[in-house]
């Protein structure tokens, strides 16, 4: 009954169902863990419902291992699969097409995927990461993944210069007074140089900065990364939230990801999807981070670079950075949403 009710949502392998109806025995079978998910469905209704934190929830779907054995990876899925008909009533409430729900959830698939690759057998470990889908806060539309925040949260200022559409990315901001804003300019590197600049605040107008409302993207993996996507993509993430959500404004679309790694520059081609993403967005910020790139693109650190796989340009690319003793990094960026200005 769960399969025919939820699969024309989440379009799962039999073989996913087949570990479903597996752990739902084993659950039923035991008397603790029946009461376990009784209180992790109820526990769930609440998150849906806005009366719930989904850090409360995550140890309670992760903490069945004694219980569970080499199923307890199924458990979360277990929990997700029944809490899906409750998802579709609120999209329906709201008014969101069944498309968007239906990509929103092709997720569950991936990063069940993930899970299997890493230990041979069928659960998910990204719980909260998929918490956000059942809270009705992230949504696919096209190639993008999409959360709102209230707040950007990063310590940077954001300055549109009047008449010209310049932007300028300051940080270390000083109490800005009538005449003058100090503050250290930030390169298209996203690192903050060491000379003062000052702006005239009659010429500058402050656009974004951490208390700034935006939409956060996230990069679903597979499928192609075109520039024409994902612009397509953020065209229809502005008219979705007017639409369905529209006392949520924002000022820019954000990213803080591995894809925005300025490093990457210099191993790809300016023609490239991932130099082309990049494009779309202005670096803010970059950190040094050695292993993301390689969970990302190999599904794990490799132990020897030299023998691990070439199957790829990106895998040969980022092999060939590694092995001359260089550090890959993660940025963060934004695209700032100009009402001045009809497209990006």
């Amino acid at each position: 009954m769960m399969k025919n009710e939820v699969n024309p949502i989440l379009q799962l392998p039999d073989a996913i169902w087949e570990a479903y109806d597996l752990a739902v025995d084993k659950i039923n079978n035991n008397e603790q863990l029946r009461e376990h998910a009784t209180l992790c469905h109820h526990r769930l209704l609440q998150l849906l419902e806005g009366d719930s934190n989904s850090d409360e929830l995550i140890p309670l779907l992760s903490s069945v291992e004694s219980e569970m054995g080499e199923q307890a990876g199924m458990f979360a899925a277990v929990m997700i699969f029944a809490i899906i008909p409750f998802v579709q009533k609120q999209y329906r409430a709201i008014g969101i097409p069944f498309s968007i729900l239906v990509d929103t959830f092709t997720d569950l698939h991936v990063w069940m995927n993930d899970y299997y690759g890493k230990h041979g057998r069928w659960g998910l470990s990204q719980i909260g990461w998929i918490l956000h889908h059942v809270q009705c806060r992230l949504f696919k539309i096209g190639r993008l993944q999409y959360i709102h925040k209230p707040r950007w949260e990063m310590k940077v200022w954001v300055y549109l210069q009047h008449g010209t559409g310049h932007l300028q990315i300051v940080a270390n901001v000083k109490e800005p007074t009538s005449h003058e804003i100090v503050g250290n300019p930030i390169s298209s590197r996203g690192e903050v140089m060491p000379q003062m600049i000052q702006l005239d605040p009659k010429e500058w107008k402050l656009v974004l900065f951490e208390d700034t409302p935006v939409l956060e993207v996230h990069i679903q993996e597979g499928g192609k990364l075109s520039s024409e996507l994902c612009k397509e993509s953020m065209h229809e993430a502005v008219r979705f939230f007017k639409t369905y959500f529209p006392d949520k404004t924002f000022a820019a679309f954000v990213c803080s990801s591995w894809l925005l790694g300025p490093s990457l520059r210099q191993v790809l081609s300016s023609e490239s999807n991932i130099v082309q993403f990049q494009k779309l967005f202005t670096l803010v910020h970059a950190d040094v981070d050695k292993d993301e790139i390689f969970q990302r693109v190999f599904g794990e650190k490799p132990v020897d670079l030299h023998s691990a796989p070439r199957a790829s340009s990106l895998q040969r690319a980022v092999l060939d950075y590694a092995i001359s003793g260089k550090d890959f990094d993660q940025g963060v960026g934004f695209l700032y949403l100009d009402e001045t200005k009809p497209s990006f």
